[in-house]
């Protein structure tokens, strides 16, 4: 059987009613936080949306999240540079743990996978691919959830996949499947250096994520990368998740095919594109398979690609999947999913 790799970007989880990056704070759980904490609205409003002409009602409309992040971390560089021309936000590190708090808020909170449109895609990888590899770059927990209630009997008892670094909490499972968290997310925090995960039904994330929004913790952060090349500086969270990176790379080479859903290769995130371009071009027999309801986003992987070894659809997760085995023929040739 073959190998296959599948990349999951924002898209993925949209349809679960997990706001894309852009529409962060138009969510009702974030949009509540913010409202909230009046000091963190003033940051917000301040810095970012007033100079910009927004305001939260058109947050949408301007910097994403990741953006915001990414000009954080740009102030911080040129103050160093420069410390007597520059004049970043006062309390950086609040400023930052608010939009972490936020984003948890926004991913997390009142969120399900019960409608379990990730399933589909899950159980066809159980049947016919050899060894398949799950590398997301979302920073909710929709992927874990899905593959492990997904796993019920008749199957046997629920497992998780393995994943590819060391993990305290997480229950290493079926060896078919390596998951790879490429950017982390709200339930992989590091605890006194160590790397520990926390499900998504137990009560200890929300009670780790309720302490972290009223202060900072003295020996747990969580492990959150922006996509931009500030994460591989100097970071702790980077250097928990670095190994994950040479795997990645390593199965992109090895893969059959690569099916990715929803995820946008950003340009900003100079290593995951490194990553991507470089294995398409060491691996001559891979096909691939881009899915994406935008069409900006299918044209720049033609672009970047070519359109010999891909196939593009112009869909959501939800609509592929309701014709799972014809798209999936029909990119790959010579693949037939079994009955």
């Amino acid at each position: 059987m073959p190998n296959a790799v599948i990349i999951l970007g924002a898209g993925s989880s949209a349809d679960f009613g997990v706001p894309i990056l852009s529409r962060i704070f138009s969510d009702a759980q974030a949009r509540q936080y913010v409202i909230s904490n009046p000091g963190f609205y003033e940051m917000l409003r301040e810095t970012i949306w007033e100079p910009r002409g927004l305001t939260l009602d058109t947050a949408y409309l301007g910097p994403t999240i990741e953006d915001i992040l990414t000009m954080l971390r740009d102030w911080e560089s040129a103050n160093e540079r420069d410390s007597q021309n520059i004049d970043p936000p006062p309390d950086l590190e609040n400023f930052r743990r608010h939009i972490y708090v936020s984003i948890q808020r926004a991913v997390f909170q009142n969120k399900s996978t019960s409608p379990g449109y990730l399933n589909t895609l899950i159980n066809r990888c159980r049947k016919d691919f050899e060894n398949v590899t799950w590398a997301t770059f979302n920073w909710d927990c929709i992927f874990e959830s899905s593959f492990y209630y997904s796993s019920a009997p008749p199957m046997g008892i629920r497992q998780n996949p393995t994943v590819a670094v060391k993990l305290d909490n997480w229950w290493q499972g079926d060896a078919k499947h390596l998951f790879l968290k490429l950017h982390g997310g709200i339930n992989w925090w590091l605890v006194d250096g160590k790397l520990k995960y926390f499900s998504w039904g137990g009560h200890e994330i929300q009670e780790m994520w309720d302490q972290y929004s009223e202060h900072p913790l003295p020996n747990a952060e969580p492990v959150i990368l922006e996509p931009s090349f500030y994460k591989y500086l100097h970071s702790p969270a980077f250097e928990a998740l670095r190994g994950q990176w040479n795997v990645f790379f390593h199965r992109l080479i090895d893969a059959d095919y690569v099916i990715v859903i929803g995820y946008s290769l950003p340009d900003l995130d100079t290593y995951a594109r490194e990553n991507v371009l470089v294995a398409f071009q060491l691996n001559a027999k891979c096909r691939w398979l881009i899915v994406d309801p935008n069409r900006q986003t299918l044209d720049k992987y033609t672009r970047l690609l070519g359109s010999t070894r891909i196939t593009t659809r112009e869909e959501t997760l939800t609509s592929f999947s309701n014709d799972l085995c014809t798209n999936l023929e029909m990119a790959f040739p010579g693949f037939k999913c079994s009955s």
